[in-house]
């Protein structure tokens, strides 16, 4: 599945440009690390992380941004905030939210269990 991270004129690329775009060599790492993430991991599931640290944290742009290409559908993101009931989430998603959730609450409680649920 091929994500185009530059269709959206409000995502990451652009916040990156926008912010720090003064600095090159700072835009062009972020830019880069940014796009060996979107290449490094399942898209479905990086959208998943990417939508709920923006709702965890109450970035409302970069959580209402939707990212081109990634496998999921509009209901899909309806439902990430609830993400352990949703029906729309299996197994796999779930397990990656958990991880995403601890990750921006609190890095240092993530438990070797909850990284293993990620990794297999």
């Amino acid at each position: 599945m091929t994500v185009d991270l530059d269709a959206d004129a409000t995502g990451t690329t652009a916040v990156i440009e926008r912010v720090v775009g003064h600095l090159p060599g700072v835009a062009a790492a972020l830019d880069a690390a940014h796009r060996a993430a979107w290449d490094a991991v399942e898209a479905r599931l990086l959208e998943l992380c990417r939508v709920r640290a923006a709702q965890l944290i109450g970035c409302e742009a970069e959580a209402l941004a939707r990212t081109p290409g990634c496998g999921l559908a509009a209901d899909d993101y309806a439902q990430i905030a609830q993400w352990p009931t949703a029906a729309c989430f299996d197994a796999r998603d779930r397990a990656v939210l958990a991880w995403c959730e601890h990750y921006v609450i609190d890095v240092a409680s993530l438990t070797d269990e909850l990284v293993e649920n990620v990794t297999t």
